[in-house]
This record gives C-alpha cells, sequence and structure tokens, in this order.
C-alpha cells in the first residue's frame, strides 16, 4: 500500500509561494498614500456632491382602524419628500398627484390605474 504523505509538505507555507514565479505581491501602499487618496476623494465628492440627504427621526406613529383602538407604533418618519418627486420638482416635469387624496406617483400610468378606484366608488 503507497501512501501519498510527503514529509517535505509543509502546511505552513507562506501566501508568497502561491505566486507564480512571473506575478509580484502588489505593493503595500504607505500611510501617506493613503491619506492623499482619501483626501482627493473627499474633494471630489465635496465638488460633485449637489444633493440634500433626507433627515429622519424615530417618531410614535398612530394607526386610526375601524372598531378597535388605534395601532401605535414607532417607525422612521421624515419631513421632506422623497428625492424622486424633488427632481420631477427641479426638471419642471409635470407631477403625477391625483386630485382627489393627493397622492404621488412616479409614473403616469400608476396615477391612471388608482384614478379608476376614485371611478369604482
Amino acid at each position: 500500500m503507497s501512501s501519498n504523505f510527503d514529509p517535505n509538505f509543509n502546511t505552513q507555507e507562506p501566501t508568497d509561494s502561491f505566486l507564480s514565479k512571473d506575478e509580484t505581491k502588489p505593493k503595500r501602499r504607505t500611510y501617506s498614500e493613503v491619506n492623499i487618496a482619501l483626501k482627493s476623494q473627499t474633494e471630489a465628492c465635496k465638488q460633485y456632491k449637489k444633493f440634500k440627504t433626507r433627515k429622519f427621526r424615530y417618531e410614535l406613529v398612530e394607526y386610526e382602524t375601524i372598531g378597535t383602538r388605534p395601532i401605535k407604533m414607532y417607525t422612521w418618519v421624515s419631513d421632506t419628500p422623497p428625492q424622486k418627486i424633488l427632481k420631477e420638482k427641479q426638471k419642471g416635469k409635470d407631477i403625477n398627484k391625483c386630485e382627489v387624496c393627493n397622492k404621488i406617483f412616479s409614473e403616469k400610468r400608476n396615477l391612471q390605474r388608482h384614478l379608476n378606484i376614485h371611478a369604482k366608488k
């Protein structure tokens, strides 16, 4: 019976041994190189960042129910409208808004489908 055991096999080989002879280990960046790269990325972000982030807060919200006590739960709420609506206002596009209940829709076809609900009532 032949044994597959190799006494010269070292399980603790460094990872460099997996690189072929033609490949070289990538050069590790120094702290100053990384710091310079981060600063330039930060400046680029400041220059091109033209949108505001929405502010959220954790608040107790009460939902009315029919025949039972209202449901109270904590949820994230915001006073600012979603970015998509803000973008459409800035572009001067018509906003797809229901005149009956003031719901806003991202696409005109969704508003038309919604208006059918009001028409059935």
